[in-house]
Parts: structure tokens; sequence; C-alpha cells
């Protein structure tokens, strides 16, 4: 199986597309395979009424004991009605795109029709529903809850105009196995958690469909999830669920605002494609994402356990790019003995930054100044920091730090104040 040709030992994410012949760092998509596996589109879908879908009836209609559908106004699409949809049942007649089974409205196939207006909340009725395919359709107005449709296990709706979804659409959906969502101009919304109840789920594709807050955790219970697109959404948060689904073989998460670090893939053996660019993830790039060329430098894999302690700042992942920390003026907070090539000194001040001070800082031990003033850092100040053999000055004025401040040597400046630590500081 192709891979980068690089190593990914850090990443950011950001589409910029640098990489190093080393040690690099990624700032573009993170892919298994130079080939992308295409979803399915040959899905057996269907559509039920031309009054279901276009909101409009004409007749009375009756489809089985629980499938009674009210008399509405005509339709506005003449032609289409005189053309495909005839008589006064569904499942006798010779109605073009409607499949039936045992009496039974089962399947609605009314892709690329050109069929305008709106879709009737009678649809629910159909309860023996097993597909739906109106995708390419420039159908509009709000949908209807599909809730509880026990049976629906194809839903086909990409490249349509509906304009809202309500919150229980998915709810109930027992049986559903492929979900296309792909471009509909739908109000903010949210995935919902009930979605998890569909066990079955093996494609979910909602690219630029209006989504809006976190992949809910409870997509890691999802064991038959093999395709998860949705891209060019306005997802924020976490994705550490994706490492849970085993059977994922594509994940399509670029164009969001997901945040933290991508989590251990190691379980998805399948794993062909994962595309996360245009984000503002940081962190270590998981081992199951790369091929090991040669190890990263000593230093940058220190300063990348000090930065994991502050939570993997989005400033750090944009500028620290590279095999080494000091020929490279990129490298933010970072300063250098340029004759010795060693790090001396740690600026991190006014940053913002959250976490805590990592223990690995004491593995640089030709730091001479650790600045972390005015952030919000929380915790203890390590113990192993006293034991810096050439430092002169610790300044972590004005944070959130707590506890016993280590002993250091005399020589060495402190800047303490503006904390809450335990021994009068």
């Amino acid at each position: 199986m192709a891979g980068p040709s690089t190593v990914a030992a850090h990443y950011s994410l950001l589409g910029g597309g640098f990489t190093d012949e080393r040690c690099c760092f990624y700032f573009v998509s993170v892919r298994r395979s130079e080939s992308l596996m295409e979803r399915s589109v040959e899905m057996l879908v269907d559509l039920d009424l031309h009054s279901v879908v276009l909101g409009h009836f004409e007749r009375r209609m009756l489809f089985g004991e629980s499938d009674e559908i009210a008399s509405h106004n005509s339709l506005t699409d003449e032609q289409f009605r005189r053309k495909r949809l005839f008589g006064t049942d569904p499942c006798e007649g010779p109605w073009i795109n409607v499949g039936c089974d045992k009496g039974r409205v089962t399947d609605l196939v009314f892709y690329d029709l050109q069929l305008s207006g709106t879709l009737h909340p009678s649809i629910a009725k159909l309860s023996a529903l097993q597909s739906v395919d109106l995708s390419n359709n420039p159908l509009s107005g709000p949908l209807p809850s599909l809730a509880d449709l026990e049976f629906l296990d194809t839903l086909i709706l990409h490249d349509t105009a509906f304009s809202s979804i309500p919150t229980d659409f998915f709810s109930g959906l027992i049986r559903l196995r492929r979900v296309s969502m792909d471009n509909i101009p739908l109000a903010p919304w949210s995935l919902p958690s009930s979605l998890s109840g569909s066990s079955n789920l093996s494609d979910l594709s909602a690219s630029n469909a209006g989504i809006t807050g976190a992949i809910p955790d409870e997509f890691a219970s999802l064991s038959s999830l093999a395709n998860l697109t949705l891209s060019h959404n306005n997802l924020t948060g976490h994705i550490s669920m994706i490492g849970a689904p085993p059977q994922l073989v594509r994940i399509e998460l670029q164009s969001n605002h997901l945040t933290g670090p991508i989590p251990d893939l190691s379980n998805l053996t399948l794993l062909q494609s994962f595309q996360a660019r245009d984000n503002d993830l940081t962190g270590i790039v998981p081992l199951s994402l790369r091929t090991v060329p040669g190890p990263c430098d000593a230093r940058v894999t220190i300063l990348l356990e000090v930065a994991a302690g502050f939570g993997y700042p989005l400033e750090l992942a944009s500028s620290w790019t590279g095999n080494d920390p000091c020929t490279d003026s990129r490298w933010l907070g970072i300063g250098c003995d340029a004759k010795a090539n060693d790090i001396v000194v740690l600026d991190f001040s006014n940053r913002n930054f959250s976490g805590t001070i990592s223990s690995n800082v004491a593995e640089l031990t030709s730091l001479k100044k650790i600045v972390l003033s005015n952030n919000r850092l929380h915790g203890s100040i390590p113990e192993s920091l006293a034991a810096l053999p050439v430092l002169q000055l610790l300044d972590v004025t004005n944070n959130n730090l707590s506890g016993k401040v280590p002993k250091f040597r005399s020589s060495v400046t402190l800047k303490l104040s503006g904390n809450h630590f335990d021994n009068g500081y």
C-alpha cells in the first residue's frame, strides 16, 4: 500500500503542503493510499408517491392499513404525473419509480427528474419503506421527520434544496445502512446521537450540508461504519471517536473547524484514505498514519512533548517545521546558541497557553532561560527543572500554578508572582 514519502512526526493539517525529508511536519491531508475509494452509486433506492414527493396529492390513496394518505391539492408537475403515476393503487398500477412488496410501498426512486415542490410529512406513514432516492432534484422546504421508519435501509437526498432538518429525523431508523446528504443548503444542524442507534450504518455522507457542533462520541459504537464523509461543514471539537469503528475505509473531515490531535488509528486495519486538511488539528501524527524513513532530531522529540503539555497550541503547530529547531527561525519561542547549536531559551510568554509544564523541559539540559509568564498554565513546577545545570531564569508570573516550588540553586532567578504556590511565593 502506498504511503507518504516522508515521516509525519507532527502535524497541523492546515493545507499548506510543507514536508521535511527527515522528520517532517504535515500541513496537508494525511492519506494511506493514493487512490480514493469511491462511494457506491449502485444503491437500490426507491420513491413512493408522486404526492409524497411533491407535497401535493390529487386523490385519496390507500397503501395498506397503516399507509393511508390524505387528499391534497393537485400536482404542479402535470407532465410528471401524467407520464409516471397512474391509477389509485401504486402497487397495482404502472407507477414508474415506485417499488412494492406484498401490496406495501417499499421503494421510491425519483433521482434526477427536475422535480420541484416540497416533501410532505405523510411520507412517514409509509411504514414499509426501505429506500428513498430524491437526489438531483430542486425539491425545497423543510425535510419531514422519518422517525421510526424501522425498515428504511437507504436514504439518498444529495443535491437537493431542502432548507432544514428536524431533530428527530434519524430517530428509530434501526435498519438504516446508507445515507447520502451532500450539497444540501440546510439551516445549521447537529449530528444527533440517536443516529448511533442505526447499528448497521455503513455509509454516512453529508458534505456541505450545514452541520455544526461536534461529532457525537456515541458514533464510536457504529461498528459497521465504513465510509464517513463530513467535509466542508462547520464541525468543531475533537475527533477521538473516529479511531473506534473497525470497518472504516474512508474518512473525509476536511474543511471544518476541528481541533485537538488525531487519535490512534491502528485499530482501523482497512483504512485507505484519511483527509483532514483545513482544520485546526495539532499533535503527533499516529504511527498508524506514517512510515518512518529516519528518526526525528532528539530536540524535536523533546519539544513535541513540551507542546503536548500545552495541548499542542495551534501557534506552535503552524510555526514548528523541519527537523532542526536551531537552524530554522520559524520555531516560535525557541532560542539557540548559534555556535553550539543548542537550545538555550524557551520563551512562551503572553501566548494565552493553557495546560501544564511538561517535565520533559528538563531534558533540554542547555537551557538558560525559561519564560512562561502571562499564560493560563495550571499544576505545579516539575521538580526536574531544578536540576537544569546552566539555568539562569525561570519566569512563570501570572499563571494558575500551585503546589510546592522546587529548590533551585541560588544563582537561578525565580519570578513566581501571580500564582498560588504553597511556600509563600
